[in-house]
């Protein structure tokens, strides 16, 4: 059995029991086992809408959590657009149990709207190429720390990148590279703080990016503020 479908059956179990509680309205799988992430290492996490305390225990040597969220906790950040990772970890989460309509409810917060992704794709764009410029200046300046520092940040958009430019939220950072949909040439050497690695990775960014956004966002972001954060 994989460990997928172990712990996924062990996390059924405790739900099951859980659902026995009457305040319990809903019951949701969420991390590694539901991204198809799980490895031997990992831990099950269940979070719980409804009046209970949290709770954890060891179940065949796994260790399972659960924790209490009310509605509110978990719709408002979603409404927002702005929590990259809590958007994934929901959009990839199963039910265990649903008295109230949660999935019909998480549904909707499945994807980027068309405008929210233009977004995102400019936002990941305008932090990812500065922190290229960045790594490019600390390297004229011989700044062999900041250069390197500079480099992973600007990898780590790109990459996320790639997700919302194939019409996914970008997954947790120590997943992010492990499947990633689109081809990113040069980026191990990029990681390194290699700028003609960074040229490279941007450049292939970009020509991605140029049916989503204006030329002049892609080849001036320095005009424009993002209206989100990094992304991811």
């Amino acid at each position: 059995m994989s460990h997928r479908n172990r712990y996924r059956k062990i996390a059924t179990s405790v739900a099951d029991e859980l659902a026995e509680n009457a305040s319990v309205d809903a019951i949701l799988l969420v991390g590694s086992t539901t991204t198809g992430y799980a490895d031997e290492y990992s831990d099950i996490d269940i979070e719980v809408l409804g009046g209970i305390d949290a709770g954890q225990r060891s179940v065949e040597g796994v260790h399972v959590e659960w924790t209490p969220v009310t509605r509110s906790e978990l719709t408002e950040p979603l409404e927002e657009w702005t929590n990259d990772t809590l958007l994934y970890t929901y959009a990839q989460a199963e039910l265990l149990y649903d008295t109230v309509g949660l999935g019909e409810l998480l549904a909707r917060y499945d994807n980027y709207p068309p405008e929210i992704r233009r977004k995102k794709l400019y936002a990941g764009w305008f932090y990812g190429s500065g922190n290229v410029f960045d790594a490019q200046k600390a390297e004229s300046r011989g700044d062999t720390v900041v250069q390197r520092c500079a480099a992973t940040r600007a990898v780590e958009q790109f990459a996320a990148l790639a997700y919302v430019l194939d019409g996914n939220f970008p997954p947790y950072r120590k997943w992010r590279f492990r499947d990633l949909p689109l081809e990113l040439p040069a980026i191990d050497r990029a990681h390194t703080g290699d700028t003609e690695a960074l040229d490279t990775l941007a450049t292939a960014v970009e020509e991605r990016l140029r049916p989503h956004l204006s030329d002049e966002r892609i080849e001036k972001p320095y005009l424009y503020q993002p209206e989100f954060d990094r992304i991811g």
